[in-house]
């Protein structure tokens, strides 16, 4: 091999891990950037659960969805196992996308948050109030794409009961909650 060639191969070489990089890292710099809230609300007049997502990013996200399980998690034997008791039914008018935070607010741009809320539930609940043995949670898979790059995200979070607020979410970029003696007129 010539002097000629190994230089070539050194090059393309550091070339090739300089690409791969610059790659990475503008994957890392468009990924949505999406908040999902510390806690479920549940409405006890509804019997819904509710939970709030909050695009942070400067663009905005699409292909939104979610799933809520309610999981028990106990031994068997030497392993610790997960077992999917219920799943949660979610309602179908999420929205396909969310806005970035603007300083402007005009009511036809896209909101960027949105409050997801479940079908009428009842035996979630009881099921994580019900837990004799292992532990119960509500496990939430959240996924969403950058409307751009098409970088997929995908949020996972688990509620155990005492993170589950009775009440329903505020409107803003925050995760207060209304108290139900609140909502009722």
């Amino acid at each position: 091999m010539t002097l000629t060639e190994v230089i070539t191969h050194a090059v393309g070489i550091v070339v090739g891990f300089a690409a791969a990089w610059l790659f990475w890292r503008w994957q890392l710099i468009v990924k949505p950037n999406i908040e999902v809230a510390p806690f479920l609300t549940y409405d006890p007049d509804t019997k819904r659960f509710r939970i709030k997502i909050i695009n942070r990013g400067k663009r905005q996200v699409t292909d939104i969805d979610i799933r809520m399980i309610v999981s028990d998690c106990h031994k068997v034997g030497e392993h610790t196992r997960t077992e999917r008791l219920h799943s949660i039914s979610m309602r179908k008018d999420i929205p396909f996308a969310l806005g970035p935070i603007s300083s402007e607010e005009q009511p036809w741009n896209l909101f960027p948050t949105y409050i997801i809320s479940s079908e009428n539930d009842t035996q979630s609940l009881d099921l994580l109030k019900d837990s004799t043995e292992g532990e119960r949670r509500i496990e939430l898979y959240l996924s969403v794409v950058d409307a751009l790059s098409g970088t997929k995200v995908v949020e996972y979070r688990n509620y155990t009961l005492e993170e589950i607020k009775i009440g329903r979410f505020a409107p803003g970029l925050n995760f207060e909650v209304i108290l139900p003696e609140i909502l009722d007129p």
